[in-house]
């Protein structure tokens, strides 16, 4: 034999015999612990936690088998980083040696460290489709954005989550909704039936490594505060770190913690990009002008972008806790998680006893966790007294850093502390020359308690809205079917949805009745052949067993292509469809009264929008400031329709037209003059502006009047134009329709300001079912923006007043003078109402002849008028043509029946 063969055979001999004299040890059971192994060959089996406690040299000629994804052990007195150096090299994992991010992590516990026997590609979250861990099932990986879960999108009804991991779930795709962190930090964490906020709702998960940090962190600051931040971290023996930033990274020994640390950065995409981090704190003093400074409606509309991130989220970090408990009230409205507090202790001077006062009233009030993320004992821009001598400082520091740790450590609703160091040199834990004080010995030699403590869990809940369902109307091209949409603050919580039908004032029947409960679509086909009123409403079952109830919405069939006039009876301040059975021929003009006073606590206006021939809609709008969405009663508004042109109800002159007003008076002249004042209705065909509008009328003469649109008084934003319908009628009595007419207006300045200071015009005549439209002819304060509304409307008499919206807080106001449209349905007669032909004539001016055009006959008789009223000259038409040459220069007025006055000039 070859002496290196010799010496081979030697070296097999030799390793042969080194393996031998290990001793095989079998290790099971829930929590097995060992000094220290030597000579060992440890087998962990099942579910065991194997401790090591040794401090150096934990294993001498030693290996550890671990067998089972829940067989781990643990180096209690070892950091991480050593262990992953030093130790794993005798950790094996199905016959491979363990290795640090491939087959086993290496995780925080405490101050030592635990060896999980979990690969990279390991999944501890187990998704099932039934209840108590039936039906399909699914694994989720780490860290990824599971916002697309496929068949298990609103279909997860239990799980699974392996001890070690952290997941965060919630109702909406981003994050957002109602949402829950899970932590299996002791044990295995299973849930066989989802709370009602999660069973069949979640659409957004992600997974994160949990870690068994201690409850003493580190800021980065002060001696080499822009080194690697490990230094310090291990120096003081830490096991988290924050350094205001979302910059830095999780390592063996510290678990990073970002910050958000203003409204601008660390962006959310460095956030979000984070591997390895599981926390998120929230602005940084965000009550101080010099730091963060951000109101709490700012930190609150922002914090739906916190939850996105599905991290375990921590308060904005505040001294001032009167900021911090508006914050904390107004996301407790809104449902958003809120995961621990974070607050600033800058308390020198108080006594140990003081800082547990405050803390524990902090944790009384909010009811979580706190995490102190900056804290020393005073600071330089505190008052409290120190020595000068800084031998006794030091000793003061120490005696009272000490005294203070106490409380935090033993205080079970203090969850982490970092302590700052630049707050002075007396209270420095590591001087600028790299110097550790005694007080930074004790926090480096102090062995906290691990961090999290599951007393302190807060399980969110979720208040309902108490908006109501809102439900959404609009007619198809054809008018064959009514669309209806629907949208609901708590539809995630839906378990079923019921839509319901009601002609007239019948009951509600229904229609459409599903689980499947994010569509929010549905058709329904109407015979437009019927007149009538059509309501629809939805009722959605929540899963925890109440009910809510949408607002009514209506679609109105009225006969159309002729004179309609009615009530308009809504409850609900969404806009309703009125569609025509007839087509007019043209678009229609809409003219509506004043709505009644059944909400006296609202104050409130209507408005009209037609754009077609064949509909129109009607909202009831109160004035935004009040934020009012909903009516507790029905309202009730007159309407008035026609096609523009000339009219004689019965002997009264009408003129109906469009025209446009804008944030300034301008004046609209009518085509013809009146021979009497006439009183003329207004309402508003377009909806250009955003906001609530009306337009109002004063100085009305028998030649035209003038119009001006009006916005709440608080509201800035300019105005646009706007088209607006209106109808002017002589005074008197008439008949439209068949049914008796009568127009007039109330005594100059009647109308008062106030419910109680009402105007009361009496009918001429007892009225069954009178449809009473008013509104205000004068504005004698043009700053003030006011409408009409109908304190009641009787058989015998109305009542009106005058109601200012109360943006800015004025509430008086001048009395006006108000004209009105009675109509008496009940009264038939056979008069005929007649729409009057337009007549012209040419040319104008004239020398010798007029011409006519516009009568469907070429003979027929006429008037001449003088301005006067003198009759000049009468005689026939004929082939169209009438001879003015003996008339002397002037103008005339020419009168024939069945058509309008009109005017011409003779030279």
């Amino acid at each position: 034999m070859k002496l290196n063969s010799i010496i081979l055979f030697f070296v097999l001999i030799s390793m042969c015999t080194f393996a031998q004299e290990r001793t095989v040890i079998n290790v099971s059971g829930a929590v097995v612990n060992a000094t220290s192994f030597t000579d060992k060959e440890v087998i962990v089996a099942g579910k065991t936690d194997l401790h090591v406690l040794a401090k150096y040299t934990p294993l001498t000629n030693t290996i550890i088998r671990l067998n089972s994804v829940d067989s781990w052990v643990f180096f209690d007195n070892i950091r991480p980083q050593s262990v992953i150096d030093s130790v794993l090299v005798n950790v094996f994992v199905d016959g491979s040696q363990a290795v640090h991010g491939e087959n086993v992590r290496v995780s925080i516990y405490k101050h030592g460290a635990v060896v999980i026997p979990h690969g990279k590609d390991f999944k501890p979250l187990e998704l099932f489709s039934q209840q108590n861990y039936g039906g399909d099932s699914q694994k989720l990986s780490l860290h990824t954005f599971h916002n697309s879960l496929g068949v298990f999108d609103n279909k997860a009804r239990s799980f699974k989550l392996k001890r070690g991991y952290m997941a965060t779930l919630a109702n909406n795709a981003d994050g957002t909704g109602y949402s829950r962190v899970f932590t299996a930090e002791s044990a295995d964490l299973e849930i066989p039936v989802m709370s009602s906020y999660l069973d069949n709702t979640v659409s957004f998960i992600r997974v994160f490594k949990w870690e068994w940090v201690s409850k003493k962190g580190w800021c980065q600051t002060g001696y080499m505060s822009k080194a690697d931040p490990a230094t310090n971290t291990n120096l003081m023996n830490c096991t988290w770190l924050y350094d205001w930033s979302a910059g830095n990274s999780s390592r063996p020994n510290f678990e990073y913690i970002p910050i958000k640390q203003n409204q601008y950065w660390p962006s959310w995409d460095q956030i979000n990009g984070l591997k390895n981090v599981s926390h998120l704190m929230g602005y940084n003093e965000p009550d101080h002008t010099e730091q963060s400074n951000v109101s709490v409606a700012t930190a609150v509309k922002e914090w739906p972008n916190y939850l996105k991130t599905g991290l375990r989220l921590g308060s904005p970090a505040t001294t001032d806790f009167n900021w911090l408990y508006q914050f904390m009230d107004s996301c407790k409205k809104l449902n958003y998680r809120v995961d621990y507090i974070v607050v600033h202790a800058y308390w020198g001077g108080l006594t140990p006893q003081q800082w547990y006062n405050q803390l524990k009233a902090v944790h009384d009030k909010t009811g979580r966790g706190i995490w102190i993320k900056e804290w020393n004992n005073g600071a330089n821009w505190t008052t409290e007294w120190w020595p000068d001598a800084y031998g006794d400082a030091l000793t003061k520091q120490n005696t009272e850093l000490r005294a203070i740790l106490n409380v935090l450590d033993t205080a079970h609703f203090v969850e982490r502390y970092s302590i700052y160091n630049w707050v002075g040199y007396k209270r420095m834990v590591i001087t600028d020359d790299g110097w550790i004080t005694p007080a930074g010995e004790y926090y480096r030699d102090n062995n906290s308690r691990i961090a999290y403590n599951k007393s302190n869990e807060i399980i969110p809940t979720y208040k309902f809205s108490s908006a109501k369902p809102v439900l959404n109307l609009e007619s198809s091209t054809d008018k064959t079917k009514m669309n209806l949409s629907w949208t609901n603050a708590d539809q995630e919580f839906a378990k079923e949805v019921v839509l319901e039908k009601k002609t007239e004032n019948g009951t509600y029947t229904e229609i459409y009745r599903s689980n499947q409960t994010l569509l929010n679509t549905y058709s329904d086909t109407h015979d437009m052949s019927i007149s009538g009123k059509i309501s629809y409403r939805l009722r959605i079952l929540l899963n925890n067993n109440t009910e809510q109830i949408s607002n009514e919405q209506n679609f109105e069939v009225l006969d159309g292509n002729d004179i309609q006039y009615g009530q308009l009876t809504y409850q609900g301040v969404n806009e309703n469809i009125i569609a025509f059975k007839n087509n007019f021929s043209t678009i229609p003009l809409v003219i509506t009264g004043a709505p009644t006073n059944n909400n006296s606590s609202t104050l409130l206006n209507g408005k009209v929008s037609i754009s077609s021939n064949r509909m129109f809609t009607y909202q009831i709008q109160p004035w935004n400031y009040q934020k009012i969405s909903t009516l507790e009663k029905a309202e009730s508004v007159p309407f008035f329709v026609l096609k523009p042109g000339n009219y004689n109800f019965g002997g009264l002159k009408v003129q109906a037209s469009k025209s446009t007003s804008g944030a300034t008076w301008k004046t609209v002249s009518f085509a013809q003059a009146f021979d009497k004042l006439p009183v003329v209705l207004v309402s508003l065909a377009t909806a250009n502006n955003k906001i609530p509008v009306i337009v109002r009328v004063r100085n009305v003469t028998k030649t035209g009047f003038e119009v001006i649109l009006q916005k709440e008084s608080a509201v800035e934003q300019q105005l646009v134009t706007e088209i607006f319908s209106y109808v002017a009628i002589e005074e008197g009595a008439g008949i439209v329709n068949n049914n008796k007419i009568y127009v007039g207006r109330t005594t100059e300045n009647a109308v008062g300001n106030a419910i109680t200071q009402f105007a009361r015009i009496t009918y001429p005549e007892t009225i069954t079912d009178p449809i009473f439209l008013a509104q205000l002819q004068t504005c004698n304060d043009d700053t003030v923006t006011a409408v009409l509304r109908c304190r009641s409307v009787l058989t015998t008499e109305a009542r009106i007043f005058k109601q200012r919206e109360l943006s800015a807080g004025i509430t008086v106001s001048a009395n006006e003078t108000a004209g009105y449209i009675l109509i008496n349905k009940d009264f038939v007669n056979d008069i005929q109402v007649t729409e009057l032909s337009t007549l012209m004539v040419y040319p104008n001016p004239v020398k010798e002849k007029l011409f006519f055009v516009g009568n469907n006959e070429s003979d027929f008789e006429i008037e001449i008028y003088s301005l006067y009223g003198a009759l000049v000259k009468k005689g026939r038409v004929e082939g169209a043509s009438f001879d003015v040459d003996n008339l002397i220069s002037g103008i005339y007025i020419v009168k024939c029946e069945g058509y309008q006055n009109l005017r011409f000039i003779k030279l």
